[in-house]
């Protein structure tokens, strides 16, 4: 898992006001993680896991020994008597599962075969369609995709650009 903080100058002066002026130097810094399980999208803490970083670096790489398993991370200061200061707090997180996932989207398949008509239609190696049989293909499919698109916000695409594309 890949860690990463700011700590900001008026963080800073926080903890020193609340803690002491020398409370960076009397309290280790740490990240806590916690192994958790999602029950109704709440967090149970399972355990955790001390791990003793320099605040300086600003991000941090942690082990996580199990696949598709839950958790957060809290960046503190640790005092000598294991009192854990807290700084900061990570989102829930679950881990991938270590293989490729079963998934699969018909929608890019559908441009595969899309693919392969117009490497056809292009020639691919024997005479193939002229050039005005391939751009009204290319047009037919850009036609579906502003369709879908538009339907799912702005594709960030010219109104002009559109409408020459239309006309071909």
């Amino acid at each position: 898992m890949f860690c990463y903080w700011e700590l900001t100058e008026a963080t800073a002066n926080e903890l020193k006001s609340r803690y002491g002026e020398d409370i960076f130097s009397r309290a280790a810094p740490t990240l806590r993680r916690y192994r958790i399980r999602l029950e109704d999208g709440k967090p149970r803490i399972l355990g955790h896991v001390d791990c003793t970083v320099a605040l300086e670096a600003r991000n941090w790489y942690l082990q996580a020994e199990e696949e598709g398993s839950s958790w957060f991370v809290e960046l503190g200061l640790k005092r000598p008597n294991g009192e854990f200061i807290l700084i900061t707090r990570s989102n829930n997180i679950t881990l991938p599962r270590g293989r490729v996932s079963s998934v699969t989207d018909e929608k890019w398949a559908s441009i595969h075969a899309q693919i392969e008509e117009l490497l056809a239609l292009s020639g691919g190696g024997r005479t193939g369609a002229g050039s005005l049989e391939i751009a009204r293909k290319i047009a037919e499919r850009w036609n579906v995709m502003v369709q879908t698109s538009s339907r799912i916000g702005s594709g960030g695409v010219s109104s002009s650009l559109v409408s020459a594309l239309r006309k071909t």
